[in-house]
């Protein structure tokens, strides 16, 4: 009779709960969530990517959606080489063929062979390598591509009175060499001059052999494409060796740059740097967004979470429309079919081969404090 009576509940509870774990959508999170090293005080770019999905989610869910979606995260460990692997064992043998996460562009195409190969699909909050959108139509990139922001970046570094530029660019990430090419193409076709380039090693950059070319070339401005712990040693050099160039900064400063905010007052500062993403954005789902992010977290969301958040909603209506047979094998046509689609970041109106090309706009932070600035 109690086996009898467990039956009846189990069958009752499958047919009013359709959507339980089994028939879940599952989205695999990649990224890096463990700090770098002990005792580091850094935060880990995966925890930001699980705040943008978690605060997506939890809307998602207060809305009665009909559909289930659950998340499992798959730590890279801090090593891009570690990512096709993952991404098989996750395909293979958990089920999971949708992935958000890894920002930025040297991850992003690791994964791509994998994702082929295994039929899965990435969106990718902040990579933004040209390359990518040539790979197949297995990456959705969420990002403006390094062409159009080393273009924009060019053009208003002109405006403002830049015409001989310094450029310090990583040799061993694509990311940073890319957007620098793309700049210093740019640059030059509106008359500016790219008077010397150097060439360092992200995270382990030296420049002591270099001071002296530093300190004899003619340049006003040094562009400096590259992540933000690399930005931090580059400013603590020049301020100590007394070299007060303006500076041009790229997308990898980060949306809220603690490099510019530990500027203090003792640094004399002028630096341009571009403007994807601010939680300072007036539209709807912004301002629901950064107020339920501070409520959570305590703080200004990043790019990253901003840009996690957007890649949820946009799996949950072509999961929505398409179902996930359709958006596996042509999620091309499942991503056409959502637009227009508002976000964090603004209206979104197209996709082009899986990449939106938001709008760019920039900030001239100059120190206040300064008074032979005006």
């Amino acid at each position: 009779m109690f086996i009898r009576f467990i039956t009846i509940m189990l069958i009752t509870f499958f047919l009013i709960c359709p959507f339980t774990w089994a028939s879940c959508y599952k989205i695999g999170l990649l990224g890096q969530f463990k700090r770098p090293f002990k005792g580091s005080t850094s935060q880990p770019f995966g925890i930001e990517i699980q705040r943008g999905v978690s605060l997506a989610l939890d809307e998602y869910r207060q809305a009665n959606a009909n559909i289930c979606f659950r998340t499992i995260s798959y730590d890279i460990n801090n090593t891009i080489s570690n990512i096709p692997d993952i991404i098989k064992h996750a395909i293979e043998k958990e089920n999971v063929h949708l992935f958000i996460g890894l920002g930025n562009s040297d991850e992003a195409l690791m994964a791509a062979n994998s994702l082929k190969s295994k039929k899965g699909i990435l969106m990718t909050p902040t990579a933004s390598l040209d390359e990518l959108s040539q790979v197949g139509n297995r990456l959705i990139t969420l990002y403006p591509k390094n062409s159009i922001i080393a273009k924009r970046m060019a053009f208003d570094s002109y405006r403002n009175g830049a015409r001989k530029v310094l450029i310090i660019y990583g040799q061993n990430n694509k990311y940073s060499s890319n957007i620098a090419q793309n700049f210093e193409k740019d640059f030059t076709n509106l008359g500016g001059s790219i008077v010397y380039k150097i060439s360092v090693r992200t995270s382990d950059v030296l420049l002591d052999k270099e001071l002296i070319n530093l300190k004899n070339k003619n340049y006003t401005h040094i562009f400096i494409p590259l992540f933000e712990t690399d930005v931090a040693k580059i400013v603590s050099f020049l301020n100590s060796h007394n070299i007060n160039k303006k500076l041009i900064g790229s997308d990898s400063w980060g949306t809220y740059s603690t490099i510019i905010n530990s500027m203090t007052n003792n640094i004399s500062y002028e630096v341009l740097l571009p403007l994807i993403y601010s939680s300072d954005l007036l539209n709807t789902t912004n301002k629901r967004f950064v107020k339920e992010y501070k409520k959570q977290f305590k703080s200004l969301p990043s790019d990253l979470a901003a840009f996690c958040y957007d890649g949820m909603f946009i799996y949950f209506k072509m999961a929505k429309i398409c179902g996930m047979k359709k958006l596996l094998s042509e999620p091309e046509t499942c991503a056409s079919r959502i637009t227009p689609i508002n976000t964090t970041t603004g209206l979104i109106t197209s996709f082009n081969k899986l990449n939106l090309n938001r709008p760019i706009t920039t900030r001239l932070l100059v120190d206040k404090n300064d008074n032979n600035r005006k």
